[in-house]
């Protein structure tokens, strides 16, 4: 069984989350202090909530406790939000809770002290089928964005753990058969993983073991699902030799903007993140309301908009990464 992300198979996920359950933080229900067997699908944050969050390391110190768990704004925001399989949500159920989603995570980071990584390891644990635990390693692996190196702005990492969900249900709706039978094959594990929970695991046990050549873990060096190079990651696109290329040019007005979203060539580079992002333009997450919004001057910055020939081109001047939705 194989299982496909942002052109990373992993040919033996199973044994892959196996691993990570032995040598990481993954502990059975005999151990008190653990973070898969702490679900609690309520409407308020507890200090236990916490802890178990602070047993996937996020962190969050015991001066921020009351902050969260007082805020009024919170459970108000979680009432509205089902636990719903993110991976079976139609693209309209999707755009239907997406802004609600919104809605929680930045009421969460505006928190003093609360970063992304603490916000959805505690969310989680609230909504274990639908919010998935998005720490630095996993962000830079779906996204290409490095939290450890880089400053965002609030709305900026309020915007890319929203990109990375949006990323994360596109893999399961396209991976469902695999992840079903994943799912199947693990279903001795003493604790239950949810889907995402599946995703998320892959996806760090990637960016830190493989990427980073980092195995050694709390509870021993991941070997096992590693050897025989099983996890082979997709070679970069090349411009073939007889290319011509152009150069890339500013889109500075709304104008410009929808005559390059009609011609539906090359891609759009956007500066909102660092890396810059590239999208195709046919990609939803490319719209007119995005543009006037994001090149707006506000809070001291203003986000250019460009357009180059091909994804090669973009990541030879800009450095840009692939869009991990619409993969221009």
């Amino acid at each position: 069984m194989a299982i496909t992300i942002d052109g990373t198979r992993f040919e033996r996920a199973a044994e892959r989350i196996r691993e990570y359950c032995e040598v990481e933080v993954y502990k059975d229900r005999n151990y008190t202090g653990g973070y898969d067997d702490r679900h609690n699908i309520t409407d308020s944050i507890t200090a236990e909530d916490l802890e178990s969050a602070n047993n996937l390391y996020a962190g969050i110190r015991r001066a921020d406790f009351q902050r969260i768990i007082n805020n009024p704004e919170i459970p108000l925001k979680l009432s509205v939000i089902k636990d719903l399989e993110i991976g079976n949500l139609t693209d309209e159920q999707w755009r239907n809770i997406r802004g609600d989603i919104l809605s929680l995570v930045a009421v969460f980071v505006s928190v003093r002290g609360v970063d992304l990584a603490k916000t959805t390891k505690v969310l989680h644990l609230k909504r274990p089928r639908l919010l998935p635990p998005l720490d630095s390693l996993v962000v830079k692996f779906l996204t290409g964005n490095d939290m450890e190196v880089n400053r965002f702005s609030e709305d900026e990492v309020i915007r890319i753990g929203l990109d990375c969900m949006e990323i994360v249900r596109a893999d399961l709706v396209q991976n469902r058969a695999s992840f079903d039978e994943l799912q199947e094959r693990l279903v001795d594990l003493p604790i239950p993983l949810t889907m995402v929970r599946l995703h998320n695991i892959l996806c760090w046990t990637q960016q830190k073991w493989v990427k980073e050549q980092n195995p050694r873990a709390k509870y021993g060096t991941a070997v096992e699902s590693l050897n025989q190079s099983l996890n082979q990651v997709a070679a970069p696109t090349k411009a073939p030799e007889t290319e011509k290329t152009s150069p890339p040019t500013e889109i500075a007005s709304i104008k410009e903007f929808r005559r390059v979203i009609a011609r539906a060539e090359g891609v759009i580079v956007i500066t909102t993140t660092r890396p810059p992002r590239a999208h195709s333009p046919l990609c939803d997450l490319v719209s007119d309301d995005r543009f006037v919004e994001n090149t707006s001057i506000g809070e001291g910055k203003k986000v250019k908009y460009y357009w180059s020939a091909s994804l090669f081109e973009a990541r030879r001047d800009f450095g840009a990464v692939g869009c991990k939705r619409c993969r221009p």
